[in-house]
């Protein structure tokens, strides 16, 4: 009902701002001694509280950590948001959530303990984001998901706590584990170190109390603690040990009586609104904050109050006969009388509490004459009362009965029943005053009776002596000075009504009014000064003023209390939370016991002070600003809380604010006073009494700051005040940025420019770069592409001449059998095996770079195995080959099998670039300075200086390579490069004086550079590399040169169709020629090129070209052909390695023939070759009769039928001349003899002469038959 989020509170907590918070079974509450600010899980938000029930709080500066039964949750006051934490998994090394209950949660010395159930314990410093666990040794074994109730921390910083099946248990300051100090109590729950070397753990039904030193224990079954015990505190002033039970209410053990006793609400003025008791908290001002599970939050003060109110107890006949008190007057030490409003007079027996009422009868004439009793005074004669109706009444102690006494205003000749004054002054005159005009008695102790005094004296509502023996009344407007003996007055006009009169010294006087405060009089000088709201004191109505031993004065008001130190004019102010019957007191209600206690009467009873007891709180609280609204928006809606905010900045049109501040002062709130002061704005403080708002709107620009501050619970003011600086912007248009453009506009357009010119330069670098190394992701994906295509096309080569000679192998004549076939399949099979194992050897190096197989080689018998492998190629090239050492023996660790391969590469590139003749290339050997040189030197074509940084990267070709037609796959120098880098080593490439180029291999001595690498001092995993690589080369070789050493008859078929073959490979083109040779004429070439300066002098049949090559691949050079008018009609086959519809394609679209992929079948190529070239004179038949016949052919293009038409137009007008001839048709066509040679070839398959004759014959037929013409 109080804002509270539940009633069943968990756990309590103060943080280091001074808020309160409480942990519910619905969410959580922050409190600031004012609101209540609830939390609580939203569904689908990942910044909301984790879950609802809440079960322990802890805090750091920034931070409110909050253990739930589901896990743990950390709010940020700087975001004002929640977040989970995780929690590192010993047992899987990774981080996961901590979604377990957490029973308890504790800092110190700036880190946080979380006691979990199931994940054990952990730890989190406050600089750290990530928690770790605490193992728990038991037994020798190591456990991490164990169940951990409580914890707490003894003096010297050992951690105590509660393990369920484990025991009390124990960690050492320097240790990160918890070890079992006493198993013998296997359940309990919360645990708390008392300071004085005692562990005290709530058990079932009981409790136990730890001696850490001794290591002693003791067991409590006291029925006080047989209830479930939550929490455990220890408060310090009592030197008690409180005890939260769910059921028996607080449980207090006195460490000195060793006894128990019980705070629960069945202990009147202590009493508590549940018994069921969840958490105890000890705050710095030594208030207990008692969580229930019923009754939310109690709160216990410890500090003492002076004060004790007495009121009507409705329940009880021995009781005050009204809460409504108008007069007080000693009787005796321990029994005085109350005078009330309408309800008499009661006598009441302070020690015995028993009150005795005496009320107005109107059929006894002996009782109290009005109950409406205003005023009360002993003398000797016993206790006279002033009754508002009733007049005067004197009461005898012995007889218990009132005389009433009558007071007759001889002005007006009437009796003056209503008395509102009775004084007795120091010569034992009682006076007598009324409200009412001309109302001043003083009584005749002669004749026992009132005499009227002065009827220019009324309204008489107050009255004192003072040391000189002066009355001094007061009535509605005036101070009034009356010498009793003369009746001489002098009046003081004080404009508000005079209602309590005391006089000090000859020179001070008190004087409380009615609407004007406090009045310090002067009585000689008449100069007065007023003690108002202003000034500190709670009300300006002041009611009653009484003198305490101390000489300070109480005054009672509408209001409250207030106490004035005359000395210091320091002033104190209590009120109903002090513990006052409310805080609006009655006139003439007050009264000075002779204990020293005072007395003040109100509207809900009475209030004792005892003035001897200090109770007000000096310190002053923290002042804090609780929220900030900017155009009535709450500024936490923007992500931001005030406490994470130094300085507000905000916009001109954004000005109106609504500040909200708190001081937390928890037991007197209502007691804190509040002002505020905008600096550059007001020009005084704004002292809003309790209100904890400051509100502006249409704040200018300019900078402002915000000062807060608020007086403690004793009314005084904090010199300290808090500061929050506000800046209102400017309009664009008004701030100094404008007016700085304004004045360099020219000089920021120059700016702009040149920062734009700047910025183009900077973008066009940018796209640049990004453009380069998109080029360099493309090429790279490109010479992928390129690697695997070649691979591919690698693979079908020799498929194809496997296949084949197999084929005819099977299908021929097995008594004869080709020897050179075999060899051709055993080599081709051994190239398929290299390519194998090239890609092998690729992918190892990629995948398994640094894998080092370390072994103590002699590197010149490794260099002299590879320089062997090469002797017989470089003799068929005619090479000088040489090999050099600076030692016979030099000893290295490497690892043999890649070093011997790097070696390989080397020497077969170095070979493979260097010319037939006159070629040279060297392998030298030498040792300098602790290193392993080794050159391989050739005087070939060498290395450009662009390509010396780039041959080393993957699948790098140099385009000198390609135009040349050395293949290769890009990947030889790149191995070596791995290799040598691998073993620490490095590669280097540099031009030689004389011409080629060197490579260089360095490799450290030793084998400290390795590390950890294992050496192996076996030499039994020796690899095979250099035996297979030599043996694929010798049969390589043989087997080229016993295809190119086959000879073809060429008698048999010089009148056959002739075929160009062109091939890279030299094995696949002599295999052509040798498979078709019996058939046609062959002409193989290896270029393009080549082909090319062949084909314009011999214009074969067909060409049969590959798709792959160096120079021009094959669909390039299909194009050039098909687009060359002269070459244009010849039929091209296409082979490639290749099965991809894209090659297929490039070449249909640019005059292909056909297209076969190796490997292919012989009878198939002869039988699509046979097929083009019988389609091709079949064509030319067809054409030729089309022509001669004067026909329109479908297959002949537009160009070609105009040429035919002209060149039959030009015979048939030259039919009568005898010697015309291929000379004159040129001439009249305007063309080069060879050119019509060639085109009439072209279309009619025919010669000049053949064509021009079939055209002559067919004409010479037309005029037979359709003419009478004879043959002559």
């Amino acid at each position: 009902e109080n804002g509270l989020a539940n009633n069943a509170v968990t756990s309590v907590y103060k943080d280091k701002r001074g808020l309160m918070w409480f942990g519910t079974y619905d969410g959580i509450s922050r409190f600031d001694g004012y609101n209540f600010l609830n939390y609580r899980n939203e569904p689908n938000d990942a910044n909301s509280l984790i879950n609802n029930r809440v079960v322990s709080i802890c805090g750091t500066r920034n931070e409110i950590w909050i253990g739930t039964k589901t896990g743990l949750s950390v709010y940020s006051y700087l975001t004002n948001r929640f977040s989970t934490r995780f929690c590192l998994n010993p047992k899987t090394a990774k981080n996961e959530l901590i979604d377990v209950a957490i029973n308890t949660i504790k800092d110190y010395k700036s880190k946080i303990y979380i006691a979990t159930a199931g994940k054990g314990l952990l730890y989190c410093s406050e600089k750290e984001q990530e928690i770790h666990p605490v193992p728990l040794y038991v037994n020798g074994k190591l456990q991490w998901d164990y169940h951990i109730q409580g914890v707490d921390f003894d003096q010297s910083g050992r951690l105590w706590g509660f393990v369920q099946g484990a025991g009390l248990v124990v960690m050492e300051p320097s240790a990160k584990k918890l070890s079992a100090v006493y198993p013998d109590v296997l359940s309990g729950g919360c645990v708390f170190y008392d300071g004085f070397s005692n562990v005290w753990v709530a058990i079932d039904g009981g409790l136990l109390k730890y001696n850490t030193v001794d290591k002693t224990h003791r067991i409590y079954y006291n029925p006080e603690v047989q209830y479930p015990i939550a929490d455990l505190m220890y408060k310090p002033d009592s030197k008690e040990l409180w005890i939260a039970t769910n059921g028996n209410g607080v449980v207090k053990y006195n460490f000195t009586s060793d006894t128990f006793s019980l705070l629960n609400n069945s202990l009147g003025e202590e009493k508590l609104n549940s018994n069921a008791i969840s958490s105890l908290f000890l705050d710095r001002g030594n208030r207990v904050w008692i969580g229930t599970l019923r009754g939310g939050v109690n709160r216990v003060e410890s500090r003492k109050t002076p004060f004790t109110t007495i009121s009507k107890n409705e329940k009880s006949s021995n009781t005050l006969p009204s809460n409504f008190i108008l007069s007080l007057c000693e009787q005796d030490s321990n029994h005085f009388w109350i005078g009330t409003d309408g309800a008499g007079a009661s006598l009441w027996d302070r020690k015995n509490n028993v009150f005795t009422n005496y009320s107005f009868n109107p059929s006894n004439p002996n009782s109290l004459a009005n109950n409406f009793v205003a005023t009360i005074v002993k003398d000797e004669k016993g206790v006279w009362f002033g009754t508002y109706g009733g007049g005067v009444s004197l009461f005898n102690s012995k007889t218990r009965n009132f005389k009433r006494y009558q007071l007759f205003n001889l002005k007006y000749n009437i009796v003056q029943r209503n008395i509102w004054v009775l004084f007795k002054s120091k010569d034992g005159v009682l006076w007598a005053a009324s409200p009412d005009e001309e109302g001043l008695y003083r009584y005749n102790n002669t004749i026992d009776q009132f005499d009227f005094v002065d009827a220019k004296i009324s309204g008489i509502v107050s009255m004192t002596e003072d040391l000189q023996g002066n009355l001094w009344l007061g009535n509605f407007t005036t101070l009034i000075k009356l010498n009793p003996k003369t009746l001489k007055r002098q009046e003081i006009d004080v404009k508000y009504p005079v209602r309590s009169i005391v006089s000090i010294s000859k020179t001070k006087m008190l004087v409380g009014t009615e609407g004007g405060g406090l009045m310090i009089f002067n009585p000689q000088t008449l100069e007065r000064k007023f003690l108002t709201q202003a000034d500190g004191i709670p009300n300006n109505s002041v009611l009653n003023i009484v003198r305490d031993n101390k000489g300070a004065y109480w005054c009672s008001t509408y209001n409250g209390i207030f106490v004035y130190h005359v000395g210091d004019e320091k002033i104190s102010s209590y009120h109903d939370a002090d513990g006052l019957q409310s805080n609006q007191f009655n006139y003439n209600a007050a009264l000075k016991l002779s204990t020293g206690e005072i007395v003040f009467g109100g509207i809900k009873g009475f209030n004792i002070i005892d003035t001897k007891i200090n109770s007000q709180i000096h310190s002053f609280p923290e002042l804090i600003i609780s929220s900030i609204k900017v155009n009535n928006n709450p500024l936490e809606q923007s992500g931001v809380t005030t406490f994470g905010i130094n300085k507000l900045k905000l916009p001109y049109d954004e000005s109106m604010l609504n500040i909200e501040f708190a001081a937390l002062e928890y037991s007197l709130p209502e007691k804190i006073f509040y002002a505020y002061f905008l600096e550059g704005w007001d020009s005084q403080w704004h002292y809003v009494d309790n209100i904890r708002t400051a509100n502006y709107s249409r704040l200018t620009e300019g900078d402002y700051v915000l000062k807060i501050k608020s007086t403690n619970a004793e009314g005084i003011w904090n010199s300290k005040s808090i500061s929050l600086p506000i800046t209102i912007l400017p309009p664009w248009y008004r701030s100094m940025l404008a007016y700085f453009i304004y004045v360099l506009a020219i000089a920021f357009v120059i700016y702009i420019v040149d920062k734009y010119q700047r910025k183009q330069a900077q973008l066009k670098y940018e796209v640049q770069l990004s453009q380069d190394l998109a080029k360099q992701e493309k090429e790279l994906n490109e010479k992928k592409l390129t690697f695997f295509t070649n691979i591919s096309h690698e693979f079908r080569s020799p498929l194809t001449m496997i296949i084949n000679p197999l084929k005819d192998i099977i299908y021929g004549n097995k008594q004869q059998i080709d020897p050179s076939a075999i060899e051709m399949v055993y080599s081709n099979s051994r190239r398929l095996l290299s390519l194998v194992d090239q890609l092998l050897l690729f992918r190892k190096t990629e995948t398994e770079t640094g894998k080092l197989k370390i072994a103590k080689i002699d590197i010149v018998e490794l260099a002299k195995e590879v320089f062997s492998c090469f002797v017989h190629h470089a003799k068929t090239k005619k090479i000088d080959y040489s090999f050099s050492i600076s030692e016979e023996k030099v000893y290295v660790y490497v690892d043999r099998e890649k070093i011997e391969m790097a070696l390989f590469n080397l020497v077969s590139n170095a070979l493979k670039f260097t010319e037939k003749e006159n070629g040279a290339v060297a392998l030298n050997l030498r040792c300098l300075n602790n290193e392993l040189i080794v050159n391989v030197v050739d005087n070939g074509e060498g290395v450009s200086d662009d390509d010396k940084e780039k041959i080393f990267n993957l699948f790098y070709q140099s385009n000198r390579n390609i135009k040349n037609n050395r293949k290769g796959f890009g990947i030889g120098l790149y191995l070596v490069k791995q290799f040598v880098n691998q073993h620490h080593g490095e590669v280097r490439c540099y031009d030689n004086e004389k011409g080629g180029a060197t490579f260089e291999i360095k490799l450290l001595l030793g084998k400290e550079h390795f590390g950890d690498i294992e050496i192996r001092e076996d030499l039994s995993d020796r690899t095979l590399f250099l035996e297979e690589a030599l043996a694929d080369k010798v049969i390589q070789e043989n087997v080229l040169e016993t295809i190119e050493d086959s000879e073809i008859d060429d008698d048999l078929v010089k009148d056959a169709k002739s075929i160009l073959v062109l091939d890279d490979n030299p094995q696949i083109r002599n295999y052509l020629k040798r498979i078709l040779a019996s058939k046609y004429r062959i002409t193989a070439v290896e270029s393009a090129e080549a082909a090319l300066a062949i084909i314009r002098k011999v214009q074969p049949d067909l060409i049969i070209s590959d798709v792959v090559m160096g120079d021009m691949n094959g669909v390039a050079f299909c194009k050039h052909i098909k687009t060359d008018e002269e070459l244009k009609h010849i039929p091209i086959i296409l082979l490639t390695g290749g099965t991809s519809e894209d090659v297929k394609l490039k070449g249909a679209e640019v005059g292909a023939d056909d297209y076969i992929t190796k490997p292919f079948d012989n009878d198939y190529l002869l039988a699509r070759i046979n097929g083009i070239l019988t389609r091709r004179d079949s064509e030319q038949n067809f054409l030729l009769n089309s022509v001669t016949k004067n026909v329109a052919s479908p297959k002949m293009s537009d160009e070609d039928k105009k040429l035919l038409d002209k060149i039959v137009e030009i015979i048939d007008s030259n039919l009568d001349v005898e010697n015309f001839n291929v000379q004159d048709l040129a001439i009249e066509l305007g063309m080069s003899h060879s050119l019509v040679y060639k085109k009439i070839k072209k279309i009619t398959g025919k010669s000049v002469s053949e064509f021009t004759r079939n055209v002559r014959l067919r004409k010479v037929a037309t005029l037979l038959i359709t003419t009478d013409l004879q043959i002559s």
